[in-house]
């Protein structure tokens, strides 16, 4: 960490978390067994078997290659010929997820309109330890598409989980079925003055289900259950920073990509910053300190007065805070520094004696990082990434789950 008063190997005991994405070497025999057995026992013939894949879990490509390679040479032991999609009788969809302790295989084994769905779980890697804790950050891809993501939210209802983006002149709900997630409906935003080029949003989800959505000049208030529904005015409203509506706001300057730098409710006397384009609160057993990462690119740490108790350069333009029931102290996501054009990376920060210290390796992207929020009141962060290699906007969350 490049800082004006802080040292990469300050003399502090560094918060002992390790920043865990992919997953550790593990024998997948056991669960691709049982997988396989629940197939076998649902195709029409043996002779004509395709599968393909789709990874939404945080495992590599190579791990999930290896994974469709340990269900293969199953499925070949139980006398299933493996054939291309042009000659296969029967399909097998597998679909690779996972949730705060396990992956999720789910099957989907037909053809047509025949499907039937099989899965199987197996626990997630024990992540190592430093320190004695047992906590790591986990990234998770929930969603891609083609069309521009603003933010996103996942809820799990009475009626089922589902999934909301909020898109630039959209809101698009999804509902999970059968592993994948359906799109189910869609509420237009109608703007009265064109959005800034780099247009940013902000969407809050409710457990009961309602939402707010904030983007450039529109506020919006609705709910998805029974159905979407959404009502959009235009407005400037502050804009939530963390994870609360009620919580700290700040006020969006709607004809730019950042924050105007008032504060409501202010830090004491402090009502006012220069103009920043995000904001995140640090706490540990002593203290919460709130960061905000400036237009000038430094960021300023301020304290519960409004006192100004450090200054950080090196940091990118987005900052997220994350909590855990693991840990009792809350950490930092922070972006790398850098244009649309290049990869970019997370890095995790706990604090240490009342200053952010590195922990952990950082997180590394495909392409540049368009939005790092804080969401399910606190304990997740969501990210929007877009892949440069193949030209999707991707949903990612990051959580903070217990190793031990």
């Amino acid at each position: 960490m490049r800082s004006s008063f802080l040292s990469r190997r300050a003399l502090l005991a560094l918060l002992p978390v390790l920043l865990s994405i992919a997953a550790a070497a593990q024998d997948w025999s056991a669960p691709a067994r049982e997988l396989a057995e629940k197939i076998v026992a649902r195709v029409q013939a043996r002779s004509a078997v395709t599968v393909s894949l789709r990874n939404l879990s945080s495992l590599t490509q190579n791990d999930a290659a290896q994974v469709r390679r340990a269900l293969e040479t199953e499925l070949r032991t139980r006398g299933v010929q493996l054939v291309g999609a042009d000659r296969a009788v029967d399909e097998v969809r597998l679909t690779l997820s996972e949730n705060a302790v396990a992956y999720l295989w789910v099957a989907e084994i037909g053809h047509g309109d025949t499907w039937e769905v099989v899965m199987t779980q197996t626990p997630l890697p024990a992540v190592p330890q430093r320190g004695g804790t047992g906590v790591s950050i986990r990234r998770s891809l929930v969603w891609s598409q083609p069309e521009p993501m603003l933010d996103f939210a996942t809820a799990d209802l009475s009626g089922g989980s589902l999934l909301l983006v909020l898109e630039p002149d959209r809101l698009v709900l999804y509902r999970l079925a059968a592993g994948r997630w359906t799109r189910e409906s869609t509420a237009r935003i109608a703007h009265s003055q064109p959005l800034p080029r780099d247009v940013r949003g902000r969407l809050l989800l409710q457990r009961d289900g309602s939402f707010t959505a904030h983007l450039p000049g529109a506020h919006c208030e609705g709910n998805t259950q029974p159905q979407l529904m959404a009502n959009c005015i235009e407005s400037d409203d502050p804009w939530p920073l963390g994870a609360s509506a009620d919580g700290q706001r700040a006020v969006f300057n709607s004809s730019r990509h950042y924050f105007t730098g008032a504060l409501v409710p202010g830090f004491g006397a402090l009502a006012k910053l220069p103009p920043f384009y995000s904001a995140a609160a640090l706490r540990d057993s002593a203290a919460t300190v709130w960061l905000f990462s400036l237009v000038d690119g430094s960021t300023r740490l301020v304290g519960g007065g409004g006192e100004t108790v450090g200054v950080v350069a090196g940091w990118g333009s987005d900052l997220a805070g994350i909590r855990s029931d693991c840990a009792q102290d809350s950490l930092l996501l922070t972006t790398r520094t850098g244009d649309s054009t290049r990869p970019d990376a997370v890095q995790a920060y706990g604090m240490a004696a009342g200053e952010p210290q590195e922990a952990g390796p950082s997180a590394e992207f495909a392409g540049p990082l368009l939005s790092l929020w804080t969401s399910g009141e606190g304990a997740a962060v969501t990210a929007i990434s877009r892949n440069l290699r193949t030209k999707q906007y991707e949903a990612f969350t990051f959580t903070v789950v217990c190793g031990h």
